[in-house]
């Protein structure tokens, strides 16, 4: 085994911690895209279920799920996940529809 020496363990030593960085920074990323996917799936399950409830398009069962979420403030994940709960858009009052 040949020694190492000073100026070959810094540079070694820097390409390290780039590298952790990197992949610190990639870990968190496909984290990221992890839950996007999973979003993404929920408020596609929640446009069939409007799809199929209400009779309407793709786009259609879309926009009501946007605007609903943005009527009412709440993220379209929180809005997805009480679709595909309870089969419908939640009510806001008795005289209002979804």
């Amino acid at each position: 085994m040949k020694p190492i020496s000073e100026r070959d363990l810094i540079p070694a030593v820097e390409i390290a911690l780039g590298q952790s960085e990197r992949v610190k920074a990639l870990s968190g990323n496909i984290k990221d895209l992890q839950a996007k996917m999973e979003m993404r799936k929920k408020v596609e399950k929640a446009k069939g279920i409007l799809m199929q409830s209400y009779k309407i398009s793709e786009e259609e069962a879309y926009e009501k799920l946007r605007n609903y979420s943005m009527k009412n403030r709440k993220p379209m994940k929180e809005v997805a996940n009480y679709i595909i709960e309870f089969g419908r858009l939640g009510v806001r009052s008795s005289h209002e529809g979804a």
